[in-house]
């Protein structure tokens, strides 16, 4: 804070992970690692690995990844690979999320972003408080299953073209749902968080 207060907080491009300092360890040099990370050189080591070995700078200042990151053969794709050298998954550090785009072609970063621009919120969250007891659990658990594996199984196929998606074959896709118990399964939720506002839980 300005008045040189320590604040806590997250945002989007700072990864979350849980770090722990031991008993036995120096906690002035963990803080000095942990700190490192969050300076220019750490930022860039964290998010990209090692300079020379996985990327390096070009003449504009822009990052070009070098073979040990796109023909990898140890590796099926540059993600899985990047993420071995890199700290973002591991350590909390701010996160360059769109280091991998210049290895995408447009329709990638387009159903990328148009899967970032959801922004979730607690208005989108189910509180605790209002979760299902054990017999609502089970009274719904065999339609949760069945709409879940269903549910999986067709998103999949759409997804990879194996089942083209138009009105019909959506329609299809949701009527199905609703066949297995899915209003069952909304109503419960609904009566267990009408409940809760009710301050009945």
């Amino acid at each position: 804070a300005e008045d040189g207060s320590n604040c806590w907080g997250s945002e989007t491009a700072v990864t979350m992970g849980d770090v722990s300092i031991t008993a036995t360890a120096d906690p002035d040099l963990a803080m000095q690692y942990l700190n490192y990370l969050y300076t220019e050189p750490g930022i860039m080591l964290a998010n990209y690995g090692p300079e020379g070995v996985t990327y390096t700078i070009d003449a504009d200042g822009n990052v070009e990844f070098m073979d040990e990151v796109i023909n990898n053969p140890m590796y099926p794709n540059a993600t899985i690979a990047l993420n071995t050298f890199s700290l973002t998954e591991h350590l909390p550090t701010y996160q360059i999320v769109d280091k991998l785009y210049p290895l995408y072609d447009t329709s990638v970063i387009d159903a990328y972003d148009t899967w970032t621009a959801y922004e979730q919120t607690t208005e989108h969250t189910i509180p605790e408080a209002a979760g299902l007891t054990t017999e609502e659990t089970e009274s719904i658990a065999n339609a949760v299953t069945d709409i879940c594996t269903y549910g999986q199984e067709n998103v999949l196929k759409f997804m990879t073209g194996a089942s083209p998606i138009n009105d019909d074959t959506w329609g299809e896709f949701v009527d199905r749902m609703y066949s297995l118990g899915m209003q069952e399964c909304i109503d419960t939720y609904q009566a267990a968080y009408d409940d809760y506002l009710a301050g009945n839980r």
